[in-house]
């Protein structure tokens, strides 16, 4: 059932708690490092119904100011984030790259499932070490 049906205020009501959701993923992205473009993710996905390749490549675009503005904050507090980044931009660029060349011709199902299985992996790791 659609929440939503009758309401006259819909698309303002979804615009104002998609912001909402896109402060928090901003937080979690800033605090951990990560995480923000997952909550991102599910709130297209939810919201707007948007499809996998469109939800990723948006993903992508609101990924980048997050960790930009992070990681500059964080090289300001005298964090040094830069200076140890600075082996890994290069090759992170092009995989970056390639990956985007790469992303119109991979099929949904296995880019939702790449994804699922990086997360589990990830959160994995993190728990036992």
């Amino acid at each position: 059932m659609n929440i939503f049906m009758n309401c006259r205020h819909k698309d303002e009501i979804i615009f104002a708690f998609a912001g909402l959701c896109a402060v928090f993923a901003g937080v979690i992205n800033g605090m951990i490092g990560t995480g923000g473009g997952v909550i991102v993710y599910f709130i297209l996905k939810k919201l707007y119904g948007s499809d996998a390749e469109k939800s990723f490549a948006s993903v992508m675009a609101t990924v980048l100011p997050m960790t930009l503005l992070s990681a500059l904050i964080y090289e300001r507090t005298g964090g040094g984030v830069f200076a140890s980044a600075s082996p890994f931009l290069i090759p992170a660029a092009l995989g970056g790259l390639c990956g985007a060349a790469l992303f119109g011709r991979i099929k949904a199902a296995t880019l939702k499932t790449a994804f699922s299985v990086m997360l589990a992996v990830s959160g994995a790791l993190i728990l036992i070490r």
